[in-house]
């Protein structure tokens, strides 16, 4: 009886996996009319972040583009977290509630 819930758990688990797409979740693609202005909410930014966001904005510009983001773990997300779509993730951007 182990042996068959351990196979249902393997075969469920692989099932979420290949469900997961992230066009169904990803931003609208570029030829789409974005807005101008885009309200982000913010969340309260606490030390981490700041921190994080400062080592990975490495000419202190306050905005991360994709080259700057290249070996960051978010990197796959960049067009998700760029809300209003100007190529750059602004402190806000980055610290958005999803």
């Amino acid at each position: 009886m182990s042996a068959l819930l351990v196979a249902g758990l393997v075969a469920a688990s692989g099932a979420n996996a290949q469900a997961h797409n992230h066009g169904d979740h990803a931003a609208s693609p570029a030829t789409a009319p974005r807005p101008a202005a885009v309200a982000v909410e913010k969340a309260a930014p606490n030390a981490k972040f700041k921190a994080e966001f400062a080592a990975t904005d490495r000419n202190n510009d306050g905005k991360l583009t994709r080259r700057e983001m290249v070996k960051h773990p978010m990197i796959s997300h960049f067009k998700m977290m760029d809300v209003n779509g100007d190529g750059y993730i602004s402190f806000a951007e980055y610290t958005r509630k999803h």
